[in-house]
Parts: structure tokens; sequence; C-alpha cells
């Protein structure tokens, strides 16, 4: 597990050093703001397309490991080539080709995470918290830097830890096949995708996305005009600290909550957090704020885990994981920032948590009602 542990690490710290900062990157690469928000949209659109053939090659091959050091290599040849300074429009084709191979490592890790943690009778929090440390790392060396070099210190940060996720990769061994267990068909994948509970949690997925999505790719950059890069790295790593913390207890949580009134927590944070964020215009209670982090990520997270992963056919386990991913974090996500574009261009940003307010209150009510039903269920 020590060498999943390090994965994770290197794996989300290049996560920091690239998504939360990419904004500041392409905006002094001379993207306009709105061309800005549209062009993170479509890479997150692109997950959609590139998650699932990686996932599903290897359910397939039960070679997780493998393929994830596969896509590591693309991803850091990739984004190395923005070390050449290019022009706009092959930056843009140059991130394109970084979001093909960096699309399927949150699946394959999870469903590597989880496997393992099933064989060794552990929780996979701990694993997993390891991902959200090697976050905030990633985030404040990142933020450190931009406010010491400049916007292309965003490059330098994401290559160097590109090359960590792929060295932890390398460590991580083949041997992630589970003996007697069939691979999936597509036919079956197919028929996960159908099921009435996954539909559900996607409708709750694409309220909470809402303020996710804005939050990782806008946020920072609203922050930074605000009180500078430092003070963005600090926020995103203070709300990746609280997400460690909540990531030790989390699973144990979800068992004695059970997951559907985890996510309901979940959504219930988010509706406060997002609602302050509206509200509140000091630099010091915005950075704050971003401890609630725990409850509208980890929170989501963990209960999201639980619940795909109770619905996944037993051979496709990467690939329903992978299904969600793209869906939650590539399609809503896409949406759910391109919406945010238009709505900063008009109104503002604070306009657009507002908006992401409301819209977890919903998904709050709709979490409490699955809770509901299933306790009801199980009543009869």
């Amino acid at each position: 597990m020590k060498a999943l542990g390090a994965a994770y690490l290197t794996n989300f710290a290049a996560l920091a050093a690239t998504v939360p900062f990419l904004a500041l990157y392409l905006g002094g690469a001379g993207f306009a703001p709105e061309v800005v928000a549209q062009l993170l949209a479509v890479l997150l659109l692109v997950r959609v397309v590139a998650v699932p053939p990686w996932t599903l090659a290897a359910d397939r091959a039960h070679a997780s490991a493998r393929v994830l050091r596969v896509a590591s290599a693309g991803a850091l040849v990739a984004f190395a080539a923005l070390l050449a300074a290019p022009s706009r429009w092959i930056a843009a084709l140059v991130l394109l080709a970084y979001t093909v191979c960096r699309a399927p490592f949150g699946p394959l890790l999870d469903s590597l995470m989880l496997r393992r943690a099933r064989e060794a009778g552990q929780t996979f929090g701990a694993v997993r918290a390891a991902g959200t440390a090697g976050y905030a790392l990633g985030a404040i060396v990142t933020g450190a830097l931009v406010a010491r070099l400049g916007e292309r210190a965003v490059v330098y940060a994401g290559v160097g830890f590109l090359a960590l996720a792929l060295v932890a990769a390398t460590t991580l061994g083949r041997g992630d096949a589970s003996p007697g267990v069939r691979a999936g068909s597509v036919r079956a994948l197919v028929g996960f995708v159908q099921r009435p509970r996954l539909a559900v949690l996607l409708g709750i997925g694409l309220l909470v996305q809402l303020g996710l999505a804005p939050y990782d790719a806008l946020f920072p950059a609203y922050l930074t005009s605000l009180a500078g890069a430092t003070a963005a790295g600090v926020a995103v790593a203070l709300g990746a600290s609280a997400e460690f913390v909540f990531l030790l207890a989390g699973p144990t949580l979800a068992r004695r909550l059970g997951p559907e009134r985890l996510l309901a927590l979940s959504c219930a944070g988010s509706a406060v957090r997002w609602a302050a964020v509206a509200c509140v215009a000091s630099p010091v209670a915005l950075v704050a704020l971003q401890v609630l982090h725990a409850l509208s990520f980890g929170a989501f997270y963990v209960s999201a885990v639980v619940l795909v992963d109770a619905e996944s056919p037993p051979g496709l386990r990467a690939s329903a994981l992978g299904v969600f991913s793209s869906l939650c974090f590539g399609v809503e996500a896409a949406g759910s920032l391109s919406l945010a574009g238009v709505v900063q261009r008009h109104a503002g940003l604070p306009a657009v948590f507002a908006l992401a307010a409301a819209a977890a209150v919903v998904g709050a009510l709709v979490a409490g009602a699955m809770a509901w039903i299933r306790r009801e269920s199980a009543a009869l």
C-alpha cells in the first residue's frame, strides 16, 4: 500500500500544479478570460471520450498499473511540450493531448486502491488521504513559484510533479488482477450505466459540480486578483488539508451513516460554503472558508465511490469508476464550468457561487430522499 500511497501523493500534486493554476497560465499566454473558461470546459469534455478506452483496456487485461504507467508517460511528454512556449493554438492542442493521457489516472488509482483495501480488510481513506496531502503540497509549491516567477511557473511545477508521478507508477507492479473474476463485457458496462441509482447519483453530481467546477478552475485566479498567488495557493492547500483530515474518517463515517446520508451532508455543507463565498469580500475570510472543502468534496467523493463500487459489475470496477468519473467530472463539470463562464461575464464570480449554493440545497434534498428510500426498503 506504500507504493500506492506514493502514486496518489505524486499524481495529486501534479493535479494541483495544473488544474487550479491553468487559468493563470492561459491568461499569461494571451487567451481572453471567456476563452479560458470555454477551453477549460472543452478539456473536461475530452475526459468523457478519453477515460472509457483506458479503463476498459485495464479491466480486460487485468493491468490497471501497467496502463497507468503508459498514461503517465504520455502526460509527461505532452505537458513538457509547453516548455517550448508554443503559440496559443498549439498550446491548446498540446493541452488536449495532455488531457487524453491524464484522464484515467483517478479511476485507475481508485480501482487499485479499492481492490487492495478489500484484500487487506482495510478502509481506503488512509491511502486516498495521501493524494490529498499531495494536492496540498502541489498547491503550496506552485502558488509560491507563480508568485516568484510568474505564470510560466505552472509549467515548471507541472512537469516536475508529473515526472515524480511516472516514477511512482513504475513501483506499482502489474499484479492487480483479481483471481476468479472474469473481465466484464461492454454489455455489462452498458447495463451499469442504465441503473436508476446511478442516474440519481449523476443528477446530484451535476448539482455539486455547479460549485466544484468553478472553484477548481476559476476561484484561484479570482483570489489571486484580490490578494496574490500565494493566498490562492494557501486557500487551495487549506481546503485540501481539511479534505485530508476528513478522508481519514470518511469511509468509517460512510459505514455508520450510510453513503446516502453522507452525500446529503456533503450537499448541505456545500450550500453553506458557496453561499458564504458569494457574500464575502475579505480575502482572509475567503481563505478560511475553504475548510468546508472537507464536506463539499471530501464527503461527496467518499459517498460517491462507495455507491458506485456497490453498483459495479465485479469484472468492470475500473470501467465503472471511469464512466462515473468521465460523466461527473467530465460532462457535468464541463457544462458547469461553461455556465459559470457565462454567469461570471455578466454578473461576476460571486453570482456563480450563489447559483451553486441554491443547487446544493436541491442536492441535499435529493440525497436525503435517497437515504429515506433505502431505510424504508431495509425495513420491509
